[in-house]
């Protein structure tokens, strides 16, 4: 294996490039040892959380959403090797193009896949502009973007409930607003176009409305 390359380091894992892995280039998620539960614990709770991540995935997968393709998995070593996706965190693609005109399109695609996510009863868990890649177009065409990927499940679960898919919504709107509060109207595009398209669409947006009183509430009173 060729190369390791530290992309991002967080609470529950580290995230590497791998140069050349099986013949092309990787990406190799490392999750951390937990020195605060017992050895057994904690090496069974990793396990879990390695299968839970993969096979949400590949039910994603299954629904017709771009994520990278697992390409292995050990778990002694605590170790997911998947697809690297040449492309941008979708937070870094609306700094560098945000007055461009086609971004109301691409975040309606966003939220196509977000409803296609919830139909599938899939909620991601960490739902932000930095767990969504865009992919660069093809050569000769003049559309802005290529593919759309969500990326990330390792907080991911799978549940059929309004007020928790409300959450999701509302964890991505934070952090889009927070780092992007210009495009605020174009994120309100992305939420209707989630409304349209999801089969309880309607009920989780109006649950979203109660969730963002209470996130104001919490801020208000501390």
């Amino acid at each position: 294996m060729e190369g390791l390359e530290l992309i991002s380091q967080g609470a529950e894992a580290k995230v590497y490039k791998v140069k050349n892995f099986l013949g092309e280039p990787a990406i190799m998620k490392e999750k951390l040892v937990k020195a605060y539960r017992h050895p057994d614990l904690d090496q069974r709770l990793s396990k879990e959380r390695i299968t839970f991540e993969v096979r949400n995935m590949i039910r994603a997968r299954k629904a017709g959403i771009n994520t990278p393709y697992v390409m292995q998995t050990d778990f002694v070593q605590r170790k997911i090797y998947m697809q690297y996706i040449d492309g941008l965190k979708l937070r870094d693609f609306l700094f560098q193009y945000q007055k461009t005109e086609n971004m109301t399109e691409l975040l309606k695609e966003v939220g196509r896949i977000l409803a296609k996510l919830h139909d599938s009863h899939i909620l991601h868990g960490d739902l932000t502009t930095s767990n969504i890649m865009v992919t660069h177009p093809v050569a000769e065409t003049t559309k802005l973007y290529g593919q759309i990927y969500l990326i990330d499940f390792g907080l991911s679960y799978i549940k059929d409930s309004i007020e928790e898919k409300a959450v999701d919504l509302y964890v991505l709107e934070r952090a889009f607003i927070s780092t992007h509060p210009e495009l605020e109207n174009e994120f309100q595009e992305l939420l209707q176009e989630y409304k349209r398209v999801c089969k309880q669409g309607d009920k989780t947006i109006k649950k979203l409305n109660d969730v963002r009183m209470r996130g104001r509430k919490k801020v208000a009173f501390g």
